[in-house]
C-alpha cells in the first residue's frame, strides 16, 4: 500500500465546504476555518496563475484539496486577526461591566440601609475603579448611572449643596514657586457637603449639633525689590553708570506665603484640605451653610429635649424664677446657646 503525499502545512479549501478554508498541519485539518476570499469578477483577462500545488492525499488515495493562493492565505489571516481583537475586546467589557455591576451593587445595597460610612466608602472604589480603567469619560458615565439607579431606592438623602477641592499642584507652584506644602498643611481630598452629612475620601459622617466648620488663613503676601543692573544696561553711558538707573528702577517680585485650609469636624472626627486663599470665599460660603445646619439641628434637639417648660398652670412664680436662673446657668456653662437660651426665656414668660 503506497503512504500519502506528505504535503506542508497551510491553508486549503475545506473538502466538506468549498466557500470554506481549513488549516492542514501536515498530517490531518485541524478544526480552523475561516471564510474563502472570492476576487471580484471583472470582464479584464484573467491574470496568469501560479501552477496548482498537487493536492493532499489520504491513506486511501482520495484527493483532499488544492492549495489556497497567496492572497488568499492572506485574507483568510487577516479576518482571523480581526476576529481575535473583536472576541479580546468583548471580553474585556464583559469583564469591566461585571467589576463595575459588582460595586454598585455594593453601594446600592449600604444606602438601603443607610449606612453611609460603608456606601461612601464603596462609592470611592466605583469611581477609582471606572477612572482607572475608562478615564474622566467612565467616571462621569459610572457617576450617572449611580445617580440612576440610587433615585429608584426608596430612601430619602439630602442634596449635594457643594464641594471644595484640594489646591492643585500647579496652582500652588504658580502661586508659591515651591514644589511641596509647607510642613503641617493638610492636603486632603475633595470634601463633599450634602443637607445631612459630610463625605470625604471614601469616609462620611452625619451632620448633627455638634459639627463645625471653620476656613483657616495664615500668612500674607511680600514684595521685595533689588536693583535690575542687566536690564539697565543697555542705558548707560559710561560703563558703572547703570546703578544709579537700576537703583532708582528696583525689580519687584511677590512672594506668597499665605495658607488656607477648609476644617469640619464632629465630635469625634475631623475633615480638612488645603485650599487656595483666593478660593476662601468660597469656602467660608460653604463652611456657613454647614454651620446653620448644625445650629437648626441643635434647636430641634432643644426643643424635643427634657427641658421643656412645664406648663404654667402648674408653676408658681417662685419656680418661674428657679427655671429662669437654671437656663441662664446651661447658658454658662455652654450646653445652650444665647439664642436657645432666650427661646426657651420667652416660651416661659408667655405661659405665665
Amino acid at each position: 500500500m503506497s503512504s500519502p503525499t506528505q504535503v506542508p502545512p497551510g491553508w486549503f479549501p475545506d473538502p466538506g465546504d468549498p466557500s470554506l478554508v481549513r488549516w492542514w498541519d501536515g498530517t490531518r485539518w485541524t478544526e480552523h476555518v475561516t471564510q474563502r476570499y472570492q476576487p471580484a469578477a471583472t470582464g479584464a483577462p484573467a491574470a496568469h496563475q501560479p501552477e496548482t500545488q498537487t493536492q493532499p492525499q489520504t491513506a486511501g488515495g482520495q484527493a483532499v484539496a488544492t492549495a489556497p493562493s497567496g492572497r488568499e492565505v492572506r485574507a483568510a489571516a487577516k479576518a482571523d486577526v480581526k476576529r481575535r481583537r473583536e472576541d479580546a475586546a468583548r471580553e474585556k467589557e464583559a469583564e469591566y461591566e461585571a467589576g463595575l455591576r459588582k460595586r454598585l451593587d455594593d453601594v446600592l445595597s449600604a444606602l438601603a440601609e443607610r449606612d453611609i460610612v460603608s456606601a461612601s466608602g464603596f462609592t470611592h472604589h466605583l469611581e477609582a475603579y471606572a477612572v482607572g480603567r475608562r478615564g474622566r469619560k467612565g467616571l462621569e458615565a459610572a457617576r450617572q448611572r449611580l445617580a440612576s439607579e440610587r433615585a429608584k431606592l426608596d430612601v430619602n438623602f439630602g442634596r449635594a449643596i457643594g464641594e471644595i477641592s484640594s489646591e492643585g499642584f500647579w496652582e500652588r507652584l504658580g502661586r508659591t514657586e515651591k514644589f511641596f506644602a509647607a510642613p503641617g498643611t493638610a492636603v486632603g481630598g475633595t470634601i463633599r457637603v450634602f443637607e445631612d452629612r459630610i463625605e470625604q475620601d471614601g469616609s462620611a459622617h452625619w451632620i448633627d449639633e455638634h459639627t463645625q466648620a471653620q476656613v483657616y488663613v495664615d500668612g500674607q503676601k511680600q514684595i521685595t525689590t533689588r536693583p535690575t543692573l542687566t536690564a539697565l544696561a543697555l542705558f548707560s553711558p559710561l560703563p558703572g553708570s547703570s546703578i544709579g538707573p537700576a537703583l532708582a528702577r528696583p525689580k519687584q517680585k511677590t512672594h506668597d506665603l499665605r495658607v488656607a485650609e477648609f476644617q469640619v469636624v464632629g465630635p469625634d472626627w475631623s475633615f480638612s484640605v488645603a485650599i487656595s486663599p483666593d478660593r476662601s470665599g468660597v469656602a467660608r460660603a460653604l463652611a456657613s451653610r454647614i454651620n446653620a445646619i448644625a445650629d437648626r439641628l441643635a434647636t430641634q434637639k432643644m426643643q424635643e429635649s427634657a427641658l421643656e417648660v412645664p406648663p404654667a398652670t402648674t408653676s408658681a412664680p417662685n419656680d418661674i424664677v428657679g427655671q429662669i436662673e437654671r437656663i441662664s446657668e446651661l447658658q454658662r456653662s455652654g450646653t445652650i446657646t444665647a439664642e436657645q437660651a432666650d427661646i426657651l426665656k420667652k416660651r416661659l414668660i408667655e405661659g405665665v
